[in-house]
C-alpha cells in the first residue's frame, strides 16, 4: 500500500488540531493506493496490466467526519469500535457490483485479507475511494515513502469541523 505522498502528520498534532479555537471536531485518515502487478509465469505467460484502487483509513471513533460522513449504508453494517484493530472493510456499492465483491466476501489489502462488512454509496458527484478501512489497520499496513516503514500513528488527510459557520475562516487561518 503506498501513500500519495502528501505529506504525514502524527495523530498527536490531529490532536492540537481539535484543540484549536472554532473547532469543534477533527479527525485524521490516511488515503492509499494498493497496486497490483502480476508477473507472468510459465502456467499464464500473458502479461497482465497493472491495476490500482484506492483505500482509505478511517477514523472509526468519528464516524460523521471524515470520508464516510456522506455515505450511505446500502447493505450489511457500518464500522464499530470493536473494529478498529480488525481486518473489516467496506466496500463503496459500485465498486463492489463491478468486481463481483458481495457482503462477506474477502479481499485482499495491502497483502492482507479484509471481510467486506458492509457496502456504502457516496452522493454522485463524489469520487470516492474503492474500499475503507480502519485507521489504525491502514497504518499497520501502509509504507511511508520517506522512511520505508509502517504509517503507524501517521496520517496524511485532516478532517475539521468547525464550531460554526462563522468560524470556518478562522479555523482555515489555524
Amino acid at each position: 500500500l503506498a501513500v500519495q505522498d502528501m505529506g504525514s502528520l502524527s495523530q498527536s498534532q490531529i490532536a492540537q488540531i481539535a484543540r484549536l479555537h472554532g473547532v469543534s471536531a477533527a479527525a485524521g485518515g490516511l488515503v492509499l493506493t494498493d497496486n497490483r502487478i502480476t508477473l507472468p509465469s510459465a502456467s499464464s505467460p500473458n502479461l497482465q496490466p497493472p491495476t490500482s484502487f484506492t483505500v482509505d483509513g478511517t477514523d472509526i471513533s468519528h464516524p460523521h467526519l471524515g470520508p464516510l460522513s456522506n455515505a450511505r449504508l446500502t447493505s450489511g453494517r457500518a464500522f464499530t469500535a470493536a473494529d478498529e484493530n480488525s481486518d473489516v472493510a467496506l466496500v463503496d456499492a459500485s465498486y463492489a457490483a463491478s468486481h463481483n465483491i458481495k457482503l462477506g466476501s474477502a479481499t485482499t489489502i495491502g497483502g492482507t485479507k479484509f471481510t467486506v462488512v458492509g457496502l456504502v454509496s457516496q452522493p454522485q458527484a463524489s469520487s470516492p475511494p474503492e474500499e475503507y478501512i480502519p485507521l489504525a489497520r491502514a497504518q499497520a499496513l501502509a509504507t511511508n515513502p520517506a522512511t520505508g516503514k509502517a504509517m503507524k500513528n501517521l496520517v496524511d488527510t485532516v478532517y475539521v469541523s468547525a464550531a460554526s459557520a462563522a468560524d470556518i475562516a478562522t479555523v482555515q487561518i489555524e
